[in-house]
């Protein structure tokens, strides 16, 4: 079952694909790319900081509340929220976009975190895929056996940083 954490790191792991075939350039596609993020979460913010704002103006009026019935908390919370109702604020304004916002920033994670998983749909822990790249790994030793004996002589660690361009273009052909 498809997580809503998964489903947004699939959307925009197909968005950054998109705009790196686009333009062939990774790093443009990575800027266009938090554009967009960007400018879909504005709104969101926007909606966030006003509430927040609005609710900052009352802060006085809340101490003053508080003050007054410092030994009453049921007729400090009926008369707050009639403060808030009075200025048309609502106590979820500045949490809703916020925890609206949750998902697709775990998505924007994931798809960092695993872009091979999320930009090509290559799913390193299922059976098949490893069969797939066992087999590749084996048509590169005879095609390329100074490559592969060099990568095998390197720790994941300097794999992952020398050859990520190498690895994700022989990813799209496990995929």
């Amino acid at each position: 079952m498809m997580s809503i954490f998964n489903f947004f790191g699939s959307v925009l792991g197909y968005l950054l694909w998109f705009l790196y075939t686009v333009f062939k350039n990774y790093g443009i596609a990575i800027i266009l790319f938090t554009i967009i993020v960007k400018a879909l979460m504005f709104p969101f913010s926007i909606k966030s900081q006003k509430s927040m704002a609005a609710q900052s103006r009352l802060a006085s009026k809340q101490q003053e509340l508080q003050k007054k019935y410092a030994n009453d908390k049921e007729k400090l919370q009926t008369e707050t929220m009639k403060v808030y109702k009075e200025n048309n604020i609502s106590m979820m304004g500045g949490c809703l976009p916020l925890l609206i916002q949750f998902p697709i920033l775990i998505g924007l994670y994931r798809v960092i975190q695993s872009p091979i998983k999320y930009l090509l749909g290559v799913d390193f822990n299922l059976t098949e895929t490893m069969d797939k790249v066992s087999t590749l790994f084996e048509a590169m030793k005879t095609q390329f056996p100074d490559a592969v004996s060099n990568l095998l002589k390197l720790s994941p660690e300097q794999i992952a940083k020398s050859y990520q361009m190498q690895l994700s273009n022989w990813s799209a052909k496990v995929g």
